[in-house]
């Protein structure tokens, strides 16, 4: 066979394959992306981190597979309160999660799990949220604020659901304000300057 038959028969197949070898030339330098990406210092800790506890939670959880187990045991008081609001709430309400400076003020005691007031960092109840229900934060405009239908209060030193109506959302709202609603602490040592004089 001639080298110009030979050229020719690569040519054509090249042209009827183009479009399977530039998909092979794009996963192959995207792979090599990746690895490289994973191979930065701080990228390859989270990575670590991240396998690691898989492996822990295998070993500490066994082979008990339930999605609920699983977020009960690793999410801890925020996949609580989540599965309160799925079992009661509907995709079309809308939970106002209450200011964590309320909740240090009323609902701490260092008798209770140190986590009771950092269940509502916004992006852990986003997380479980899922389309299962809307949520607000107090930062948000008042039209919005309006359509709250529900809320966490505490009443008898317990957190309840409480339904938001014309009668009461004014008075919430109003209570809600007094606070500042910036998210401000995850442990018990950053909450200590928060936490109400008694």
């Amino acid at each position: 066979m001639s080298k110009s038959l030979k050229k020719s028969t690569v040519r054509a197949w090249l042209s009827q394959h183009r479009s399977a070898c530039v998909q092979w030339l794009t996963f192959f330098v995207a792979c090599c992306v990746v690895l490289l990406v994973i191979r930065l210092p701080l990228n390859r800790r989270w990575f670590q981190k991240q396998v690691g506890t898989y492996y822990r939670q295998r070993q500490q959880f066994g082979h008990n597979d339930s999605i609920d187990f699983r977020l009960r045991k690793s999410a801890g008081p925020a996949y609580t309160y989540a599965a309160i609001l799925r079992r009661n709430c509907q995709p079309t309400d809308y939970v106002l999660i209450p200011p964590q400076r309320y909740l240090l003020d009323k609902a701490y005691s260092p008798k209770q799990h140190s986590e009771i007031f950092a269940w509502v960092y916004p992006s852990v109840m986003y997380y479980y949220a899922r389309g299962h229900y809307q949520l607000l934060e107090m930062h948000q405009p008042d039209s919005l604020l309006e359509k709250a239908t529900h809320t966490f209060l505490v009443q008898n030193g317990r957190l309840d659901l409480t339904p938001l109506t014309t009668k009461n959302r004014q008075a919430v709202l109003s209570l809600f304000r007094t606070y500042n609603p910036a998210f401000c602490c995850y442990t018990l040592q950053q909450a200590k300057p928060y936490l109400p004089a008694r």
